[in-house]
Order: structure tokens, then C-alpha cells, then sequence
């Protein structure tokens, strides 16, 4: 069948993954409480006829993830999100080539767990995390020149 018209890489944490959005307000966390078909990555990618690649992984943040003692964490998001496998060691998979999914938009949505427990990290720094990995997308993706929602 033919590609669709948009393409759409998402990337972020547990809200991206779904996890426990099948599950019951005080539920504990299973394989039966998450469900991919119905995170917000991929009711959008439905509603706009879009295909779609997910990056995420629960905890996961910028700069810092979640319950990590130490900031900046040695493996976020930045470290793994452009691999095609994730495993313990973070991005220890191949680089996925670029040309194989070029996004007509990136969304972003990390941040939640950067300050989800202390040690917190102070404004600036973070935003420059923010900013660095934003522009190693753009660098990556540069013959799609895609558009990012953060």
C-alpha cells in the first residue's frame, strides 16, 4: 500500500506510552493496564491519517529521569531516541537511518519526569538539555525539515 500523506515521530515518556491509561483511578500498574492504540500518539496519528513512530519509555526524561539520584542522568532520552533497539545499556542498538522515516512533524513530549523527585534540575540548565536535544533532532532529520510540537 502507499505510505500516508504525514508522517509523525513521537517522542516522550510513559504519558507516550500509555502507561495505565486502560487501567482504574488507584489500579496498580500491568501489561493490562497499558494500551497503545489508545495513547494520544496514536488517536492523533488516526484523526490526521498519519503513520506514525513511537519513542518512548516510562521514567525516561530530558535531562534527569525519574527517582535518578544524580542530574543530569547518564542515559535520557537524548542518549537512545534515534536507536533501533532499547535495551538496559540505553541506545546500545543501531542508529535507525534517517531516509527510512522522514517526519513531517516531531512532538515531544517530555519534562514530567525531569522533575518528578529531587535532585531538581534549575531552569537554565535544563533548557539548554532541552534545546541541545531539539537541535540533534533537527540536525538529524535535516533533508525532512520537520515541524516539532513540544
Amino acid at each position: 500500500p502507499p505510505r500516508a500523506p504525514y508522517r509523525i515521530h513521537f517522542i516522550g515518556d510513559s504519558i507516550t506510552s500509555g502507561y495505565g491509561n486502560t487501567g482504574t483511578f488507584g489500579c496498580s500498574f500491568s501489561s493490562q493496564t497499558e494500551d497503545n492504540y489508545q495513547t494520544y500518539a496514536a488517536q492523533i496519528s488516526r484523526a490526521v491519517s498519519a503513520e506514525s513512530m513511537m519513542t518512548s519509555w516510562s521514567g525516561i526524561g530530558v535531562a534527569r529521569n525519574y527517582n535518578d539520584g544524580q542530574y543530569p542522568s547518564a542515559i535520557p532520552m537524548p542518549k537512545f531516541w534515534n536507536r533501533t533497539l532499547a535495551n538496559s545499556q540505553y541506545g546500545s542498538g543501531a542508529e535507525y537511518a534517517a531516509s527510512t522515516f522522514p517526519p513531517h512533524v516531531v512532538f515531544i513530549n517530555l519534562g514530567t519526569n525531569d522533575y518528578s523527585t529531587p535532585p531538581y534540575p534549575d531552569q537554565t540548565s535544563w533548557q539548554t538539555y532541552y534545546i541541545n536535544f531539539i537541535n540533534a533532532i533537527k540536525a538529524y532529520y535535516a533533508v525532512a525539515q520537520p515541524k516539532f510540537i513540544l
